[in-house]
């Protein structure tokens, strides 16, 4: 079986394929050196997968059959008086901030520049567009450039390179929740709600402006499948309020679910965190499936088969906060076999740690996780207690 044909069954619910497939999002730094120095120079040919957007050479050699890749898009530029702006509020923060790393990036977030484990890190504190007048007159006049030349070709290409290694590429575009934490802050988004309803509808629509061109590039393409991440949720609860999410978010999941619907492609919702209560919102939206499935915030693999799985694909559930960085093998195993005992039966579930393999995730618990899905991907399932 191809694997876009696999993916698709699982992600339309049509049933069982031959197996279950898998699926990762991304490998941070120091996990890529370890690997590279235990397995970098004994790559073979069958293995080697470098793309026109991503080199999925890793991402084949640890035995995942997709990983998300960016969509070649255009950039934001700013009138001249949102520049004046910015330096302006930049000159103005406070000398020690600035010493300890602070500053305002260009699309309005307060941020630390540092680095961690060794490596350079950025990390958003909050958004500084708190009103309604000061995110608009940041924002007014910007637009969206065109998207790079033959955008689309190599879109294309990144497919058919990935598909000939038996790799699905997964383009990505991108929601609303962490471009207005990073923008308008989560307690911004709280008070426009009640108080600026409308203004915060008009931001929303700004800030769709670069995924929306993203979305119509896919479409046009020969990806098969469309994902969209944007973290809104916290472990244990989600940051927004339902109602908050029904009445301002779930909008654009629609149209987003439409126009690629349109097109006969799925759409992949992403989000760390607890987020159950959006799953009617998300389902009524259109949005076919979800992959983080974080299960240290509260994602119970079991439970939402049983709820949800006629409905909704549901993808991930391998823990990388503890189980992947601090587990023995044994708890790596079990995992894995727990999430193919309760996700896999009758189709609608996809492998995937809930995240990234982060710096701090063991290389030989990442080899028994696939191992033992290897092991035990194959339908009909039958998981040995």
């Amino acid at each position: 079986m191809e694997q876009d044909e696999r993916f698709l069954i699982m992600l339309r619910r049509e049933g069982e394929p031959d197996r279950v497939p898998s699926f990762i999002q991304g490998i941070m730094p120091l996990f890529m050196q370890e690997w590279d120095e235990k397995y970098g120079d004994s790559i073979t040919d069958e293995d080697f997968c470098p793309t026109d957007v991503k080199d999925f050479t890793m991402v084949k050699h640890l035995g995942f059959d997709s990983s998300w890749c960016g969509t070649p898009s255009g950039h934001r530029v700013f009138s001249e008086a949102s520049d004046k702006l910015w330096k302006k509020m930049n000159d103005e923060l406070p000398k020690e901030e600035k010493e300890k790393g602070y500053k305002i990036n260009r699309n309005g977030a307060r941020v630390h520049v540092g680095t961690l484990n060794g490596l350079p890190y950025t990390y958003t504190h909050e958004g500084i567009l708190k009103t309604p007048e000061l995110f608009m007159e940041w924002y007014k006049d910007s637009y969206i450039t065109d998207p790079p030349e033959h955008a689309i070709e190599r879109i294309n290409r990144t497919i058919k390179k990935g598909l000939e290694k038996d790799i699905l590429p997964m383009f990505t575009s991108h929601m609303i929740s962490e471009p207005a934490i990073a923008t308008i802050s989560i307690l911004g988004v709280s008070k426009w709600s009640r108080k600026h309803p409308n203004e915060l509808k008009k931001a929303f629509d700004i800030i769709m402006e670069s995924s929306m061109q993203k979305i119509d590039l896919l479409c046009q393409s020969d990806a098969p499948i469309i994902m969209v991440p944007d973290d809104c949720a916290y472990k244990g609860r989600p940051i927004y309020n339902p109602k908050i999410y029904e009445d301002f978010f779930i909008p654009h999941w629609r149209k987003i679910a439409k126009k690629a619907h349109k097109h006969d492609k799925p759409v992949i919702f992403h989000s760390d965190g607890y987020v159950e209560p959006y799953y009617p919102l998300l389902i009524e939206a259109g949005i076919d499936a979800h992959q983080s499935l974080e299960p240290i915030a509260g994602m119970d693999l079991k439970h939402l088969k049983e709820t949800y799985g006629d409905r909704f694909t549901l993808i991930g559930n391998i823990d990388v906060s503890r189980l992947i960085p601090y587990g023995s093998k044994q708890q790596v195993v079990d995992a894995v076999k727990d999430c193919l005992r309760y996700g896999a039966p009758g189709g609608g579930y996809i492998l995937s740690p809930c995240s990234d393999f982060t710096n701090s995730c063991k290389l030989e618990n990442a080899i028994t996780m696939m191992e033992t899905y290897k092991k035990y991907r194959n339908y009909p399932i039958s998981i040995p207690e």
